[in-house]
């Protein structure tokens, strides 16, 4: 009876780490997303800034701003870093994980008795409900 509930305990906190862990290194692209589309329309209308977002940004690498970005761009210090960038393989992995040990913990949670489940009801799994729009970004804007 505990070894089910310690189980549980366990991948509970599993996937506590990796959420976690997903959320922190996609919070990079999170915040990129926002500065490749981000307007300040106050800028715009007193005509200090013009063009598309993406042509205020600058990429810095190991050793500082890569070359190429003129200093009106490097003034805006919207710079995004490619030391923090994840690649492709590393997010499919984070994710992957996420989803095994997210399964583990539903299964964990299926294993308890009627009673454990009545006394850790606050942590009982949330149903899977995908998004009911997924935006489309084929579509250029």
């Amino acid at each position: 009876m505990a070894d089910e509930r310690d189980e549980f305990w366990s991948k509970k906190t599993q996937l506590e780490a990796q959420t976690k862990l997903v959320t922190d290194k996609l919070q990079t692209i999170f915040e990129a997303s926002e500065m490749f589309r981000s307007y300040d329309p106050v800028e715009f209308i007193r005509g200090r800034a013009s063009g598309p977002p993406w042509q205020w940004l600058s990429i810095a690498g190991p050793t500082g701003v890569l070359p190429g970005f003129p200093t009106y761009v490097l003034k805006t210090r919207r710079t995004l870093s490619a030391k923090t960038w994840p690649s492709l393989d590393e997010i499919a992995t984070l994710l992957a994980q996420w989803h095994l040990l997210d399964e583990a913990y539903r299964k964990a949670w299926d294993a308890l008795s009627k009673d454990q489940k009545e006394m850790l009801r606050s942590d009982c799994p949330r149903e899977r409900e995908a998004p009911e729009r997924v935006r489309d970004y084929s579509k250029r804007y």
